[in-house]
Formats: C-alpha cells, structure tokens, sequence
C-alpha cells in the first residue's frame, strides 16, 4: 500500500543571558512551536497541536570551587495544559584534579502524535502497533551524582542516577481477547516506573585534536504497578 504523510512543524527558540552583579549568570528562554500532521494512518483527517515553554536558571559561582545551578520551566500544551519542572545543580572542585556533582530535576514529556494517533502496521507480519489518544504524559523525578577526576592527558568519570517516572509511556500488547502470541500493541502509560544505574567512563588524550576513551552503563528498570 502507499500512504502519504504530511507533516508541518514550525519552531521559535529565544535566549538571554546576564551577568547579575559579580557571581550570577542569569538565563531566561522563551520558545515556541507549531505542529500539523496529515496522513492516511490517522483516525482524524488531521491533527494540530501548538506547544510552547518559558524557563529561567541562574548560575551562582559562590566561591572559586562551588558552583550552584537553580532554575524552572513551565511547559506550555494546547492538550495538556502546564506543567512547571524546577531543578537544581550542584559542582564542588575541592582539589584542582577532582570535581564532584549532584543534581535533582522535575522532568515532563507530552505524548507526540505518533503515540497518540498513528497506526503501523509490521511489514511481513501481523503485528500493528496503534497510538493510544488516552494517553497521558509523563512527569518524572531524577536524581544524579557523580565524580570526575583529571590527571595529566586522562579523565576517569562515574556517575549514578535514578529517575521515577509517573505514566511512563511504553509500547504493550492489547486486550483482544484471542488465544495466542499478542499481535495488537498500543502505546500505554506506565502508572509508576523506576530507572535507575550507574555509568563509568575512562578517557585519554591521545593528541591535541584526538581524544580517545571508553564507558560502561548499567541500568535497572522496573514497572512499580507490577511489583
């Protein structure tokens, strides 16, 4: 079969920053967009939806060796509505080779149209996986902190995380009712899910324009409404 898909996407992003007295940088972000699309797989004839957000943080340099980072953003949804994320940062150089971080920060991602009303069908199969226009979107909690030390041309990083997420959008087989392997899928929002794990890196500079290096992550991920 051809379809065809139409699709207009329209983005404005603005940027300001400010040095506030001697030890703040203030930053203040404006955006907006405008999205339209049009295709056979849609149940509508078309779907439009405008998005926008205003955020500000500022970069407090207390001292030589610590940096702290606050900020928050309204995301702004002609479906959804608003939703405000604050976050926080935190950088401390005790000693000129060793940094330390931490962080917390509110996250949101609106569902696109793809989740929401596009069907797919699996080219040699049966399988189809159909957006879901009930969907939610997801707001989130994550937690960072980490170590990164710099000796001589080499740079060794670890870092660990952890995020729960509310209505966590995942890809789940239907109820249909027929015996056998799923074939319908659909996207679903997760009521209560976890991530979490920690990353390593090793890196050398080789020469000045080459830097070569090497990183490892585990992640542990668990549906909490199926615990």
């Amino acid at each position: 079969t051809t379809q065809e898909t139409l699709e207009q996407f329209t983005q404005a992003k603005v940027i300001y920053t400010h040095r506030v007295f001697t030890d703040h940088e203030v930053t203040v972000v404006g955006e907006g967009g405008y999205e339209r699309l049009e295709s056979d797989r849609l149940e509508t004839e078309y779907g439009e939806r405008g998005r926008g957000a205003v955020a500000l943080q500022d970069e407090w340099f207390i001292t030589d060796t610590l940096q702290v980072v606050a900020g928050g953003r309204v995301d702004l949804d002609t479906q959804f509505g608003a939703h405000p994320t604050p976050k926080v940062a935190f950088r401390y150089d005790p000693f000129e080779v060793l940094t330390l971080r931490a962080g917390y920060g509110m996250g949101f991602r609106a569902p696109d149209f793809k989740e929401l009303h596009l069907e797919f069908n699996t080219p040699n199969s049966d399988i189809v996986i159909r957006g879901n226009p009930e969907l939610d979107p997801e707001t989130s909690h994550g937690f960072n902190v980490g170590a990164e030390v710099n000796v001589g041309t080499v740079t060794l990083a670890a870092n660990g995380f952890r995020n729960d997420i509310t209505n966590l959008i995942f890809v789940k087989p239907a109820a249909t009712g027929v015996p056998g392997p799923p074939t319908d899928f659909e996207y679903q929002n997760v009521s209560e899910a976890r991530t979490q794990g920690v990353e390593a890196t090793v890196s050398a500079r080789i020469i000045p324009s080459l830097r070569v290096g090497v990183g490892y992550m585990f992640t542990d991920a668990q549906d909490l409404a199926e615990e």
